[in-house]
């Protein structure tokens, strides 16, 4: 027979201590993916952590992040998905 091992205060307080941990290690990350959705004018102006309740998310910041301003890719992105003596030779001006 199967006998069940109750918790004691001890491995409830190391739960509580390992989960507040994870959210303390993990939040930074959270809040820069929130951040990048949200438009130029809301990231300074308003604190806000719940999508679609507290701000209407865009994507204008992933646009200019990878799309440059001739169409192109830019160098940085190229970098990664060009062959390896392609790399070493510097982007246009």
């Amino acid at each position: 027979m199967a006998t069940i091992k109750k918790w004691g205060l001890g491995n409830t307080l190391v739960w509580i201590v390992i989960i507040l941990a994870l959210c303390w290690a993990l939040f930074p990350f959270y809040w820069a993916i929130i951040t990048s959705f949200k438009s130029p004018g809301v990231i300074l102006t308003k604190p806000s952590l719940v999508l679609f309740l507290q701000f209407k998310p865009t994507l204008f910041n992933w646009r200019n992040e990878y799309i440059a301003r001739d169409g192109r890719l830019p160098a940085y992105l190229s970098f990664f998905s060009c062959k390896p003596l392609n790399c070493l030779i510097p982007a246009g001006p």
